[in-house]
């Protein structure tokens, strides 16, 4: 209910909720991945969060659904330190350029793809700013090869942040911002993009147009203003 009640659908041109009977191809690093925890989620475990696959499978929708991971989370020439946890081991390139290719032909043969996309979970929280919100290139790449190819695309959006979103949002009929949603997520996840909850979250924090734009205030004045003798507040 929590991870429900959080969602924010960002934008909706009629894609969602998910037709029942419709071929879905779920794409994305996301949709096995079991690390869908906070970035402080210091003692939680990832064995204990359901993948987005399970809970499609746990449905009506897995009969008619086929998925793919169409590439790795950061891409080979990102890495990250935190804590105590160990990264993946990336896979080679050619094994890399196999997982996009079969990810481009589920989505050519799908009536609808949900790619489950974002940042990874240190990419949040203490000492992890960056000059680049965006989520990372290679997911960037699967994005625009299979949005070439499928018009009807709805993005899952996975992040502690605020992301620019431009070509994302230009390139999919639907976004809809689930943060990280935790163990039970996924499931969440579901209940929205099959209709039988309706997203009612509303966005903490600004989302920048681009990162030129940063920093952004809701209560304050845009950068770039001349100061006014008398008027600091």
């Amino acid at each position: 209910e929590a991870a429900r009640k959080s969602f924010v659908l960002l934008k909706n041109d009629g894609a969602l909720p998910l037709v029942k009977g419709k071929k879905v191809a779920y794409l994305g690093p996301y949709v096995e991945n079991r690390n869908m925890m906070g970035s402080w989620s210091i003692v939680g475990e990832a064995k204990d969060v359901t993948t987005l696959k399970e809970a499609v499978m746990e449905r009506e929708e897995g009969k008619d659904a086929v998925f793919g991971p169409g590439c790795t989370l950061l891409g080979g020439e990102m890495k990250l330190e935190g804590f105590t946890e160990t990264m993946e081991e990336e896979p080679s390139a050619q094994e890399c350029q196999v997982m996009l290719e079969e990810a481009v032909e589920l989505a050519k043969g799908a009536d609808m793809v949900v790619l489950a996309l974002g940042e990874h979970r240190l990419q949040s929280g203490e000492a992890t700013s960056n000059a680049t919100i965006q989520i990372p290139k290679v997911q960037m790449e699967l994005l625009r090869k299979v949005c070439a190819v499928n018009g009807n695309v709805a993005v899952v959006l996975f992040s502690g942040r605020p992301l620019d979103i431009r070509e994302i949002s230009e390139k999919a009929q639907a976004v809809l911002q689930v943060w990280m949603p935790g163990t039970e997520g996924a499931r969440a996840i579901m209940d929205v993009l099959s209709g039988d909850y309706n997203p009612s979250g509303k966005l903490p924090m600004s989302f920048p147009y681009c990162v030129g734009q940063v920093p952004v205030h809701y209560n304050e004045y845009s950068t770039g203003r001349p100061h006014v003798e008398g008027k600091d507040k």
